[in-house]
């Protein structure tokens, strides 16, 4: 196994730091359930069942040619394992790659030998997915919608995933379904230009028009909706000369 962190920090393989099991942290995240006892009767309920974030944890250890390049390795180290960064990971394993996103919560790595070291690294993932990967980049699936009519769009993932849908164009009340999960977003808004693009990002639940966030304009009933595993049927109405397509990563729970 390797595991990227940031653009240039490699752990593991043929790198000068290597990797020790356990890693920590991919398989399922943690659940959160919302969930209380009835007053006054026997058992009682579940009102919400979701995933926390993921904590990956992860130890290695270098070895120097002498003090000075040991002493080294370990500045390097520290120099790539900042903070207040949203740093991206890839896992690296004989089965495949995978890909998330955390940020340094701690970093132990003591002093006690000149020549090598130990260090133990804490990753916090705000998003608890994994997401395919392949040649070192995450893979993302993209479909074109046609305006008025379902499009069939397959979650090949282990997991419901929320995608981004970009419409460039003329619209007036833009709708997007997803029969699947009867479903719906729906923007007032009026577009003019044929160049005019709006995005709509269910996961970050923003929406945008030519870069400016427009959420104001979502109806109070819409939602922001997920893709299931397998089929869903998406369809979007413009009322005007828009095109539209849909993108979207695979993604698993744990590996």
């Amino acid at each position: 196994m390797e595991i990227k962190i940031g653009e240039t920090l490699f752990i593991g393989g043929n790198s000068d730091y290597k990797l020790s099991p356990p890693v920590q942290g991919l398989e399922s995240p943690a659940y959160r359930v919302g969930d209380g006892i009835y007053a006054g009767r026997d058992g009682g309920y579940v009102s919400g069942h979701f995933y926390g974030h993921r904590t990956i944890t992860i130890k290695g250890f270098y070895i120097g040619t002498n003090c000075e390049n040991a002493a080294e390795l370990r500045k390097v180290l520290f120099s790539y394992l900042r903070i207040r960064y949203r740093l991206p990971i890839l896992i690296i394993t004989s089965e495949g790659q995978y890909y998330t996103e955390g940020f340094i919560t701690d970093v132990k790595a003591d002093i006690e030998n000149l020549v090598s070291g130990e260090y133990q690294i804490t990753l916090l993932c705000p998003d608890p997915i994994l997401y395919e990967a392949e040649n070192n980049e995450v893979i993302w699936v993209e479909e074109t919608l046609s305006d008025g009519e379902a499009v069939s769009v397959a979650n090949d993932g282990e997991v419901e995933i929320y995608p981004i849908i970009t419409i460039t164009g003329v619209v007036d009340n833009l709708e997007l379904i997803n029969q699947a999960t009867e479903q719906t977003m729906q923007i007032n808004i009026s577009t003019e230009n044929a160049d005019d693009e709006i995005t709509v990002d269910m996961n970050s639940r923003i929406i945008t028009l030519n870069g400016s966030a427009i959420n104001e304009y979502r109806t109070l009933n819409s939602s922001w909706w997920y893709l299931v595993q397998e089929t869903n049927d998406i369809v979007f109405n413009s009322n005007g000369s828009a095109t539209a397509t849909i993108k979207f990563r695979k993604g698993i729970s744990g590996i």
